[in-house]
């Protein structure tokens, strides 16, 4: 049998102590939410003494293995290379590269030549050699705008988006930071209130069973059970059930993930757009990626074409400066 009165005494003289279980419950709750969600992204760098004693945020520890679940879902759901580059202004691609295609069109000018036409380049003299690259620099936006048409057919043979992206975001770990903070940030800010919420209420159930039970196992087990259940509780929330579902014949909830679905997509595309995939990064990636000398084939290719115009004009002026072109070959 239960003694109600012994309850109600103790109750009364406990007061203090009955009353501060919800008010520690919810505080402990609030408080395992907050640094859980703080230990996911900080710090960004390793701190301590490796490779036990510290601590590394989740995110930026397992940099590769995020950037690369980011990439899959922008490039499976959201966009794929192709559309990226088609969007693209052949003109402006021209203008940006403009510096580093002159650097490469004289590197490749030179190789051409002393590889397809090794007697004549030798024979040139320096200045006339000269004259031949910066004609074919000058030529260097009509050289992009043929790769570009070529490119926008094959895009995958010189871009690879997800190296793009992961390089860049394991690179600067506070933007990778940045891509799963921002775009949950409300359903963080709901994990952290809901330490609240569940904990009073399971203090105060906790609150119940001391006073029935006073039994010394009360307040650890109601202690782990505070962050476990709160934690698993509130996870569920955000992303269950998918569709709008009512309990209790009242209460009606969907996951907050999903009934906001539309605003994240719009977070993360404008955020993407504006720090990831932008044209400085794909430029970057085309020129210096793994796929990069494949481009530069392209470019060989068109150099070439330029360089068998180029050096025909040149030969009558290097037969005038050397002599019979019969002696060099």
């Amino acid at each position: 049998m239960i003694d109600f009165a012994s309850i109600a005494a103790d109750l009364r003289a406990n007061w203090v102590l009955y009353a501060s279980m919800p008010i520690v419950a919810a505080i402990i709750g609030y408080t395992t939410k907050v640094v859980a969600i703080r230990m996911m992204f900080e710090p960004i760098e390793f701190v301590g003494w490796k490779p036990y004693l510290g601590w590394q945020g989740i995110v930026p520890r397992k940099a590769a293995a995020m950037a690369s679940i980011a990439c899959d879902l922008m490039t499976q759901r959201l966009i794929k290379p192709a559309e990226i580059f088609a969007r693209l202004d052949p003109d402006r691609v021209a203008k940006e590269v403009e510096a580093p295609m002159l650097d490469a069109v004289e590197e490749i000018t030179r190789d051409v030549m002393a590889h397809y036409q090794p007697g004549l380049w030798e024979s040139m003299p320096e200045t006339l050699r000269s004259l031949i690259i910066r004609r074919i620099q000058g030529e260097s936006p009509k050289i992009v705008r043929a790769i570009m048409t070529e490119v926008k057919t094959n895009i995958d043979r010189v871009l690879d988006l997800k190296d793009m992206v992961v390089t860049n975001l394991v690179r600067d770990k506070t933007l990778l930071n940045r891509v799963f903070r921002e775009i949950g940030a409300e359903e963080f800010a709901f994990i952290a209130r809901s330490g609240l919420y569940f904990g009073s209420i399971i203090g105060c159930v906790q609150a119940a069973t001391w006073a029935l039970t006073h039994s010394a196992l009360v307040m650890p087990v109601f202690g782990l059970f505070t962050g476990w259940f709160t934690d698993w509780l509130a996870l569920k929330m955000i992303f269950r059930p998918k569709e709008p579902t009512r309990y209790f014949f009242f209460f009606e909830w969907q996951g907050m993930f999903l009934k906001r679905r539309k605003q994240v997509a719009a977070e993360y595309g404008k955020l993407i757009a504006e720090q990831v995939i932008t044209p400085h990064a794909i430029f970057d990636a085309v020129l210096r990626g793994p796929l990069s000398d494949r481009l530069f084939l392209m470019v060989q290719r068109e150099v070439q074409k330029l360089v068998d115009e180029q050096a025909g004009m040149a030969r009558p002026v290097v037969v005038f400066a050397v002599g019979n072109l019969t002696d060099i070959f």
